[in-house]
């Protein structure tokens, strides 16, 4: 489970700040290294069904900050249907100084996109982005939060590739450790596990979905004091989930 929060440097420093998951995707590289698979789960999902048989009726970003880690995986686990072995979480920051410290990241933008709001304003095509603009890039909700969670899942790949080639030459440990927002359950013994699979899957298939309409949603739209949110179609999620990432 790959999480990405809104906060950054000067938010965590505020009292009271609530922090919420705005990038949720769960990623599996299958045994034999030929399919890399992303979920994607708009943070406005609501009615999410939760591991002890409750149902969250808040949107999903919100459900970590409330009840925290376990609470979140174990709701992805219901909804998808397939076990989820670890979780990462990064914020704002830490996202930007990651993508710095691997030179930035490369990105193919279908259509321009122009968001005065965060200072983005990026022409269609390819661009070389460094942290401050991929973390605009993957921000930005001008085109809806499903396409935003494409972006996501582009720019992540970007930087697992970044990370697997070998000219990067840079101890994943000693790096994450400077890291300021990184919350993790992955034992520290296993990262270098993570790397090697990433590596024998460089050639692999990436299959990339968002839980999204017309497929994945069964309302979406403004619903009273919980504002714009969406409403999933859980049958539709789960089969998907399981025919793709149940090996």
């Amino acid at each position: 489970m790959v999480l990405g929060t809104d906060a950054n440097d000067i938010r965590r420093a505020i009292r009271g700040f609530v922090e919420n998951t705005d990038a949720i995707l769960v990623v599996s590289i299958d045994p034999r290294h030929q399919q890399i698979t992303m979920l994607s789960l708009p943070r406005d999902a609501v009615d999410v069904p939760m591991a002890d048989g409750r149902t969250w009726a808040a949107k999903i970003n919100s459900l970590r900050g409330a009840l925290g880690y376990e609470a979140l995986e174990g709701a992805l686990e219901t909804l998808y249907g397939i076990p989820i072995d670890y979780y990462v979480e990064i914020d704002m920051a830490d996202f930007g100084r990651l993508v710095n410290a691997v030179g930035g990241v490369d990105v193919v933008n279908p259509y321009g996109l122009y968001d005065p709001a965060i200072g983005l304003n990026l022409p269609a095509g390819p661009a070389h982005l460094n942290g401050n603009g991929a973390a605009r890039y993957v921000r930005t909700r001008v085109d809806l939060d499903y396409s935003r969670a494409r972006r996501q899942q582009e720019v992540f790949l970007a930087l697992v590739e970044k990370f697997v080639d070998p000219a990067f030459d840079v101890d994943p440990l000693d790096f994450l450790a400077g890291l300021r927002s990184v919350r993790t359950d992955i034992p520290l013994d296993k990262v270098p596990t993570f790397m090697e699979l990433a590596r024998r899957a460089r050639d692999a298939t990436v299959v990339g979905q968002v839980m999204g309409p017309p497929r994945f949603v069964r309302f979406e739209g403004y619903s009273g004091a919980r504002g714009w949110i969406m409403i999933p179609n859980i049958p539709e999620i789960r089969a998907f989930a399981q025919s793709t990432m149940g090996d």
